[in-house]
């Protein structure tokens, strides 16, 4: 039988493994997680290289075009709407990078192919290559290109159709020049204006996106009501009960003028804040074309 002193040195030597093995396998794993972290900041070096490296790239060329022409040929005009700018007398979506405006490819783009002045123009402002010419980029952002105006033809993953991608913040009631806007009632009963999916009848694979007005009523019909269609109570009063009446009734109409004029409060301040609304989108659409700008090649 073992003695008491054999069996402490064997539990100690035991206990001394263990904790030997354990602090291998930290080891072990600290290693594994110093690596981790190292190759994902590696990659993420690399990828902020490449982005730097294409904004870097991106301003030389804008450098170029001030220096090497003139500046009335080259120059981009907002609109004082601020919902299009005008390039070399053509006028492009707020949202269409400016980048892309400045670098077309050759014989693309609506200054040099029919097919864009054709078809990438909505409401009177460039917003898309036609597809021929969305074809020629590498730009998974460029898009399918345009069949119609406003019309683009998905054939494949439509995440990366235009209107998914750089106008896919843009709010599509202000697409277009003034004049072409306000031919068009937003604001229809029972509908909503916004990005409607059509499949190809002979094609399920393909989707035809465009922005139009989607019902959104379940009735066909949409009914109106006004306050005279409505059954009144008709009340009688007596001679007696007369001046009481005009009392009450002078009392009412004291409140439905200010309720009117609450009202009109109410209507000034939805309209103030659809205006910082409107501004805002127009900011982000705006912000949006000058990040792609830099951004993009």
């Amino acid at each position: 039988m073992l003695s008491l002193a054999t069996l402490k040195y064997i539990f100690v030597v035991l206990t001394l493994s263990f904790l030997y093995v354990c602090y291998i396998l930290l080891a072990i794993i600290t290693g594994i997680f110093a690596l981790s972290i190292t190759i994902h900041v590696m990659i993420y070096a690399k990828k902020m290289q490449e982005t730097l490296s294409k904004i870097i790239k991106n301003i030389k060329i804008c450098i170029e075009h001030v220096v090497n022409n003139t500046l009335n040929d080259h120059q981009i005009i907002i609109s004082n709407c601020g919902q299009y700018y005008t390039y070399k007398e053509l006028q492009y979506d707020i949202a269409f990078p400016v980048f892309w405006c400045l670098t077309h490819k050759t014989n693309t783009g609506p200054h040099d192919c029919m097919n864009c002045r054709e078809h990438g123009f909505f409401r009177g402002v460039f917003i898309m290559y036609c597809a021929n010419c969305a074809a020629t980029y590498d730009n998974d952002t460029v898009g399918y290109g345009a069949i119609a105006n406003g019309v683009e033809m998905c054939m494949g993953d439509i995440n990366k159709s235009a209107w998914y991608t750089y106008l896919q913040d843009r709010d599509l009631r202000y697409i277009g020049l003034p004049e072409e806007r306000e031919r068009i009632d937003f604001e229809k009963p029972g509908y909503m204006y916004n990005f409607t999916e059509t499949s190809s009848w002979d094609n399920s694979d393909i989707i035809f996106i465009k922005p139009d007005f989607i019902k959104t009523d379940e009735d066909d019909d949409i009914e109106y009501y006004s306050e005279d269609d409505e059954d009144e109570d008709i009340e009688y009063y007596s001679k007696h009960d007369e001046d009481e009446h005009d009392d009450d009734e002078n009392e009412n109409d004291e409140d439905e003028d200010e309720d009117e004029d609450e009202d009109e409060d109410d209507d000034e301040n939805k309209n103030e804040n659809d205006d910082d609304e409107d501004e805002n989108k127009t900011n982000i659409a705006i912000l949006n074309s000058i990040l792609t700008y830099l951004m993009m090649i």
